[in-house]
């Protein structure tokens, strides 16, 4: 009769350290995804493990960041970066990854299951005891007097606190419908760009600036006095406002300001003039962001009070036409985003 013995596949002691922002996968979840990966993993407390992994999620714009750390007993030390659009997506990407570098021969690479089994930090097995020693009698002594000693408090080492703010940007198409010049409706387009800066990665505030250019159609005014008209308008816009990120959508509302330039010539009775005038008109703006993965559609909509008060006269025919006090602007947005982290 031949006896085999099968030694059972030693575990490695492990122990887990996680950080993500609300709304993420927590380090159960984690931990539930390593064990399903690898079975050559015993989570255990920090004082038992021989292998230690750190995970740390952070939200970067519309993204997330992960990077994962593995520290082994016998000096290894590897760190990998992950990000993607889903928090859920860079955990299970972060499990995988620690799974590969404890146990590269045997990590399970197959799909997550719908629902995980829950798992346990395991304590440290018990050591067998040892045999008493034997008693050897030995002659009294004069007993030792111990001096107890103070011991120091353990020092806290405080966490460095997690990157408290981040920034993107986006640049975009645009189309522009405006009543600032002479009253009536005028169509154009152009580009602009903008700058957002988050103040904390786990809150929904932005704060944001945006610059833009734009081209609107040429049109003609005809009065008693006369005709005026011009080719093109060139404007500047700029804009400073708050918004909030929600999900996919973020409303925002702020204050901006327009400033265009016309070359007007006019025709009176007798003569043919021609002037070159400037336009500012500020106000507030309301804007609706609709970000689609790295592009983004929006609908903007500002009311301007006139700054300078134009008017184009034929003297000595009269006026032909003044800038209204209170003008309308409408735009259609499309571009695409980016996203910065410090």
């Amino acid at each position: 009769m031949v006896l085999l013995l099968t030694a059972s596949e030693e575990r490695r002691p492990t122990s887990v350290s996680f950080e993500a922002p609300a709304g993420c996968p927590g380090r159960e979840r984690f931990e539930q995804e390593l064990v399903f990966r690898t079975t050559r993993v015993r989570l255990v407390s920090d004082a038992d493990a021989t292998a230690r992994i750190e995970v740390k999620l952070s939200e970067a714009g519309r993204r997330f960041m992960g990077q994962l750390t593995v520290r082994t007993a016998d000096g290894k030390n590897i760190t990998k970066q992950l990000k993607g659009p889903k928090c859920e997506s860079v955990t299970a990407a972060l499990s995988l990854a620690a799974a590969l570098v404890l146990d590269p021969e045997g990590t399970n690479t197959a799909p997550l299951p719908a629902s995980l089994p829950a798992v346990v930090v395991e304590p440290e097995p018990p050591m067998k005891p040892e045999p008493s020693p034997e008693l050897v009698t030995e002659p009294q002594r004069e007993p030792t007097v111990v001096v107890p000693q103070t011991l120091e408090p353990p020092k806290v080492v405080e966490p460095q606190p997690a990157s408290s703010s981040s920034a993107g940007a986006s640049i975009f198409a645009l189309g522009v419908m405006s009543t600032t010049v002479s009253g009536a409706l005028d169509f154009g387009g152009g580009a602009g760009g903008e700058f957002l800066i988050i103040p904390s990665q786990r809150s929904p505030l932005r704060i944001v600036t945006r610059l833009g250019l734009t081209l609107t159609s040429g049109r003609t005014v005809t009065s008693a006095a006369g005709s005026a008209a011009w080719p093109l308008g060139v404007g500047g816009v700029l804009g400073v406002g708050g918004a909030l990120q929600l999900s996919v959508v973020r409303p925002e509302l702020g204050l901006s300001a327009q400033l265009t330039s016309l070359s007007i010539s006019g025709l009176g009775t007798d003569q043919n003039l021609t002037s070159q005038r400037w336009l500012l008109a500020a106000g507030p703006y309301a804007r609706v962001t609709l970000a689609l993965g790295n592009w983004l559609v929006a609908v903007e909509g500002m009311l301007g009070v006139t700054a300078i008060r134009e008017q184009y006269r034929v003297d000595p025919d009269g006026l032909v036409f003044q800038v209204p006090p209170l003008g309308a602007v409408a735009q259609v947005q499309v571009g695409r985003s980016f996203s910065f982290v410090p």
